[in-house]
């Protein structure tokens, strides 16, 4: 039940006294609330993060 969005039922009766009942249920968007927390919790980047730590002795040797 924690896939159902929403549930609309009708219930009709013909002038022949048959009854009809119709049941619509509405799932909810999977694909697009794991995208979602995906994206939350940076799970899925679309740049990449690149960290570098060079010392200051490091960089006097590229500079000499």
């Amino acid at each position: 039940m924690r896939a159902v969005a929403s549930i609309k039922k009708r219930i009709r009766c013909d002038e022949d006294g048959v009854i009809t009942t119709e049941t619509e249920l509405k799932l909810w968007d999977k694909p697009a609330a794991l995208r979602m927390a995906g994206q939350h919790f940076k799970m899925f980047t679309d740049q990449t993060e690149i960290r570098v730590t060079v010392t200051h002795e490091d960089a006097l040797k590229e500079l000499a």
